[in-house]
């Protein structure tokens, strides 16, 4: 196979294969950035070592991160996607219990401590052991649009009571954004002076040029059989001169919660992608739970697929892969597909079959989009996927069983689905999920992507000879066209 590589583009690549056909390998994430000359590049999300600091700077943002998580500016992002050209910091700073929502009264809890980061290349993750001292973690992943946050408690005993039950635990981050403004998702623009919250996420504006955007946040827990994924709010405070943003960690999920648990913002320089997954918890019987057209929770760090029964509730998470498949020529047949995936962590094994969706958007994923599976009448177009087929960290391929799904003018729109409860309507009685990776959470090794083969269009060298079109020239003095090299010294390709 030979790279195409002026097919290039943010997410796609093209190969000839030799043999009168092309495949095309469409990626969820950004899988090239335009370089110095405004050519596209191949990503590389490596943090290379600089001494005091790590940095990536083969992509569609810049990151540095300092080993020492004591250090002042500890995380700077560089937005460089479409012209942008704006620089935010995140200082990691401590640990407090905040009376919210007036912030009336907080109370220092934990400070950041001088520790050192480790590295691990193949996940793309720098962890700091002790961030936030005993029992309290902090980890960055980086992604194909941008990188993850997360603080991490190991375990109930590293918390304490809270000063009053009205206090909530909040992870502080002193921040800077020159020039930017924050807004909530439906344009509300932050004054700096006001208490700003939202779970909804919020967007980074550099005025005429382009944005940023921090992803909904979310908090979950290690629960096998009992996991438990919430949406968590951020806010944003102006305090002491400082800007600071934060997330709340609601404090009956850290009483009930299986540890580690997880609390995380994502901060990206695109628009988004389109997958994650579709979530609902909830005490409705779970023959209507299957028909309902929007879900409580839309989670992109990461992908649950579900059917279970647990504590009184029934859970029902749907997993969505929309792929930018506009690369393939309009006149080519496609022969095959597979989406390509891999598995992050499992509690036992579900069965799936992957549905065509009518999706909204290929860019973000909403809690209308449960409903773009319509259970009554979906169409499959996977064989059966066993569970027990699924490796932790490698990727699987899943043959489409129905090529046609695959839209050569925009996005293929797909998603998992439990077999046996959710497409079967049969109620469930246990407890059991597989994550997988999404654009979010695949760092460089598990970025999920379709390949697609087809036929290459014809050639475009000779559209006639004498107003005869190329598609009628059969033979020339009788020798047919596969054998005429060339006419006049034209070649035939």
């Amino acid at each position: 196979m030979q790279e195409i590589v002026n097919k290039r583009t943010y997410t796609q690549k093209v190969y000839d294969n030799g043999d009168g056909t092309q495949t095309l390998k469409a990626h969820v994430g950004h899988i090239h950035y335009k370089d110095e000359q405004d050519q596209f590049a191949d990503v590389d999300l490596t943090l290379e070592d600089k001494g005091a600091y790590w940095e990536m700077r083969k992509h569609n943002y810049r990151l540095r991160v300092h080993k020492d998580f004591g250090a002042n500016q500890l995380i700077q992002y560089t937005n460089r996607y479409k012209g942008a050209n704006h620089t935010i910091v995140y200082e990691p700073h401590s640990l407090r219990w905040v009376n919210n929502p007036d912030l009336s009264d907080m109370q220092m809890f934990r400070t950041q401590q001088s520790v050192q980061g480790v590295y691990n290349a193949q996940n793309g993750v720098v962890r700091y052991e002790g961030a936030f001292g005993f029992g309290i973690d902090f980890e960055i992943t980086i992604g194909s649009r941008g990188f993850k946050k997360e603080v991490i408690i190991q375990a109930k005993n590293a918390l304490e009571l809270p000063p009053t039950p009205q206090h909530k635990l909040g992870a502080f981050f002193r921040f800077q954004g020159d020039g930017l403004n924050v807004l909530k998702r439906n344009g509300e623009k932050w004054n700096e002076q006001d208490f700003f919250e939202s779970d909804n996420g919020f967007e980074f504006e550099e005025v005429g040029v382009a944005k940023s955007f921090v992803r909904p946040a979310v908090i979950e827990d290690s629960g096998v059989d009992q996991k438990q994924v919430e949406r968590i709010k951020v806010f944003w405070r102006k305090h002491n001169g400082s800007l600071w943003q934060a997330k709340v960690l609601p404090k009956q999920f850290l009483q009930n919660a299986t540890y580690p648990v997880r609390a995380d913002t994502t901060t990206d320089y695109d628009s988004g992608t389109g997958d994650g997954t579709c979530y609902n918890n909830v005490s409705t019987p779970f023959l209507t739970l299957r028909e309902q057209s929007s879900s409580d929770v839309v989670y992109t760090g990461g992908t649950y697929l579900q059917a279970a029964y647990w504590s009184s509730k029934y859970r029902l998470g749907r997993v969505f892969y929309p792929v930018d498949t506009s690369g393939i020529p309009d006149t080519a047949t496609v022969t095959s597909a597979n989406l390509n995936v891999a598995m992050k962590a499992n509690s036992n094994y579900r069965d799936s079959i992957l549905v065509e969706t009518t999706q909204a958007s290929g860019t973000a994923l909403a809690t209308s989009d449960f409903g773009t599976v319509n259970i009554t009448s979906y169409n499959q177009i996977s064989a059966s996927i066993s569970g027990s087929g699924w490796t932790t960290d490698t990727m699987r391929s899943i043959p489409l069983t129905d090529v046609s799904v695959v839209n050569k003018t925009g996005y293929t729109k797909m998603a998992f689905i439990d077999e046996d409860y959710d497409a079967g309507g049969v109620t469930p009685s246990d407890n059991k999920w597989i994550e997988l990776y999404t654009d979010a959470n695949g760092g460089a090794s598990y970025q999920p992507y379709l390949e697609v083969t087809y036929t290459a269009a014809a050639s475009s060298s000779i559209k006639s000879i004498n107003g005869v079109t190329q598609a009628n020239i059969k033979s020339v003095k009788g020798v047919t066209n596969a054998n005429t090299k060339s006419i006049l010294g034209v070649s035939n390709v």
